[in-house]
């Protein structure tokens, strides 16, 4: 941070007569040290007062190199972002390392990026017709948490949500994750290999009133719910807790708390082999060749969770960090590239001063 501020500090005294908008450009700059870098860096710092030895040498040699760099000459702000990002991805390798170093570990949904949406960073999405790829609002307990969900109101097709995990231990797992559906044919998947195992979300039921005033079974689709009606069920014997009252009266409607629709499923038993497993999420279809198409015009998928229930085969595998470093030194190569002295990238060399970023090391070329 000193460095970018001296740099943009000098400029501004050396160049008094330059436009506002060439002095905002180097403010940025400054910006992108302060508001992008710095929070990176300082988590992995944070991170390495618990990582174990692997993970804390493999952080703390990526923060001196990005340092040197950083102050060796000033970075545009596509590189610094990158730079974070690189720093980020070790720092989430870090900890998987850990999680995997410890022998009585079972959790691995660290393992799952944003796994409760948190951002879409991780997944890949197909809209198909759908509006979304995510939203909020309608939580099981309230809360502004993310979940995937999109809508059509003339039926919802073509909508694919997943996430390819790398550098897993082998071994058998069970996914969780939060589900909700208004109709038939929508469903969660995991793949490992070529191998796909379509999960259906089934519908859920309760007993209602129609315009008619006649009780009649009914989808709970964005209201009731096994997990609303758990919460009903532990409120009205007076033995609950704190969740359990909140996710009982989080949604009044005209005075009756209706609930959200949410349940828990639960894929098990699924065998990884090769360090990889897909999970997701779709809108039935034939395309895809699931059993039912997808009936509705929404359906929602959120709070994913990857537990270990049983160690695999894993010799001559050292963890996610030796599986995935290499991916992350792919990413840090786009950085290479020549630069002014002010840090922007360009596709020659310009006259004067030019700085050549190759294999995270830079060096001066003048042009006459």
């Amino acid at each position: 941070m000193q460095f970018a501020y001296d740099f943009v500090t000098n400029w501004i005294v050396e160049n008094d007569t330059a436009s506002y908008q060439y002095f905002d450009a180097q403010v940025n700059l400054l910006k992108s040290y302060l508001n992008t870098y710095t929070p990176a860096y300082n988590a992995a710092a944070e991170a390495t007062l618990t990582a174990a030895d692997k993970a804390k040498a493999t952080i703390e040699s990526l923060m001196a190199e990005q340092k040197a760099a950083l102050i060796s000459e000033i970075k545009d702000e596509a590189t610094v972002k990158e730079y974070a990002e690189r720093l980020n991805n070790v720092v989430a390798l870090a900890e998987m390392q850990n999680i995997y170093d410890n022998p009585d570990a079972t959790d691995y949904t660290a393992f799952i990026k944003n796994p409760k949406l948190e951002a879409e960073t991780g997944w890949t999405f197909s809209k198909g017709n759908g509006n979304t790829n995510t939203t909020s609002g309608q939580w099981l307990d309230g809360s502004s948490t993310r979940y995937i969900d999109s809508y059509n109101s003339n039926g919802l097709t073509g909508y694919i949500a997943s996430q390819l995990i790398t550098g897993l231990p082998n071994g058998t797992y069970t996914v969780g994750v939060y589900t909700r559906t208004p109709a038939e044919g929508a469903y969660i998947f995991n793949t490992v290999g070529d191998n796909t195992t379509y999960v259906e979300i089934p519908l859920d039921y309760y007993m209602g009133t129609n315009e008619e005033g006649e009780e009649v079974q009914m989808i709970a689709s964005d209201n009731h719910g096994p997990i609303w009606e758990a919460a009903k069920a532990a409120y009205e014997s007076g033995d609950y807790t704190d969740d359990e009252y909140t996710i009982y009266t989080i949604n009044n409607v005209e005075g009756e708390y209706i609930g959200r629709g949410w349940k828990h499923q639960e894929m098990a038993g699924i065998q990884v082999t090769n360090h990889e497993l897909t999970i997701g999420t779709c809108a039935g279809s034939e395309a895809l060749q699931t059993e039912k198409v997808f009936a509705g015009n929404w359906y929602s998928v959120g709070g994913w969770t990857l537990t270990l229930t049983e160690k695999g085969d894993n010799t001559g595998w050292e963890g996610p960090i030796a599986d995935g470093i290499d991916a992350v030194e792919r990413t840090a190569a786009q950085a290479d590239g020549i630069y002014t002295l002010t840090g922007v990238k360009t596709n020659k060399l310009q006259r004067g001063v030019n700085v050549i970023v190759n294999g995270g090391k830079t060096m001066k070329v003048i042009m006459k």
